[in-house]
């Protein structure tokens, strides 16, 4: 004996469910605009404390708020396509 059920209408409350949960759901995978020290140093690659003192000396730009240095990305990524190979 076979049962067919209909499931297009709960297909359809789960679709809308979904949508409701990810429209209130905090936007936690956008990328952060500024990162700090330690994010930074992450974010090219693993590099040194002292890399990231040399290339602040080669121009790459910071923020500092109470002896904090903070990165916005965009420039981080400007300076190292700056710094790019042929």
């Amino acid at each position: 004996m076979a049962f067919e059920i209909d499931t297009s209408d709960l297909v359809e409350e789960l679709k809308e469910a979904v949508k409701e949960a990810v429209a209130t759901m905090p936007n936690a995978q956008s990328p952060k605009d500024y990162l700090t020290t330690s994010e930074i140093r992450e974010y090219a690659g693993g590099i040194s404390t002292g890399t990231l003192t040399k290339w602040r000396k080669a121009g790459l730009k910071c923020i500092v708020i109470d002896g904090l240095n903070f990165y916005k990305r965009e420039d981080v990524i400007e300076f190292m396509d700056a710094h790019r190979c042929a």
